[in-house]
């Protein structure tokens, strides 16, 4: 896993996008030392595949996508009545990287995500969760009628990026837990500038959860205990 990762940031071409992940990884830090109640932080790994969604995209893929996802996650446990309602849902912030599964000519994309994380079951120490989640992309690489005929995928360097996973999450630890499932990436400007169909990664997701102070899931408030007397 160690390398794995090390051998995505060592691809991150821009300073800039490496000054993103570093930032992030300073906020993970600070938060960590202040051990903040119920904060968690998530590392995901994507495998996966960019598809073409329509015959009108020209390009090819020359490998897997690959993609490192880091969240800084908020679990709710019913402070407010909105999140008894919603099951406890989880509130994040991240940043990803991916490899669209051709550098040269789909590049790389580095995100900030915000995200919701709301449990669809739950069953002792196994649960089912859909993540949404839509921010901002920064794409190395963008369509060029010179340079770059074959990428009418993306249009420009700065895009949207939304997100869906579906999970499976197992807690083995007070403090710990694994997830998997699957996501879809879904990269674009809206049109703001063409030619841009988009680009979609399909993609398994690996994944591990660490929260320093967690609460109790019998802690956690709900209406009957709200208006006990």
């Amino acid at each position: 896993m160690d390398k794995l990762l090390f051998k995505y940031f060592s691809q991150l071409k821009s300073s800039g996008a490496r000054f993103v992940v570093l930032g992030f990884f300073l906020l993970l830090s600070h938060v960590a030392s202040a051990q903040l109640e119920n904060w968690g932080f998530e590392s995901d790994v994507h495998i996966g595949s960019t598809f073409k969604h329509t015959s009108e995209l020209t390009f090819t893929l020359t490998q897997p996508a690959l993609g490192w996802q880091l969240n800084m996650k908020y679990q709710t446990f019913g402070k407010e009545r909105w999140q008894q309602f919603r099951r406890y849902p989880q509130l994040g912030i991240g940043v990803s990287y991916f490899n669209l599964g051709n550098p040269k000519t789909l590049g790389h994309a580095i995100s900030v995500l915000p995200n919701l994380t709301v449990p669809i079951h739950r069953k002792n120490d196994w649960s089912l969760h859909v993540q949404i989640g839509a921010g901002v992309a920064f794409l190395t690489r963008h369509y060029d009628i010179i340079e770059n005929p074959d990428n009418n995928a993306i249009g420009s360097t700065l895009n949207n990026i939304t997100q869906f996973q579906f999970v499976v999450e197992k807690q083995f630890h007070a403090q710990w837990l694994a997830k998997g499932g699957i996501a879809l990436t879904h990269y674009s400007n809206g049109g703001s500038q063409l030619p841009n169909y988009g680009a979609n990664i399909a993609s398994f997701v690996l994944g591990v959860k660490y929260t320093p102070r967690p609460v109790d899931r019998k802690e956690y408030i709900s209406d009957s205990l709200r208006n006990a007397p």
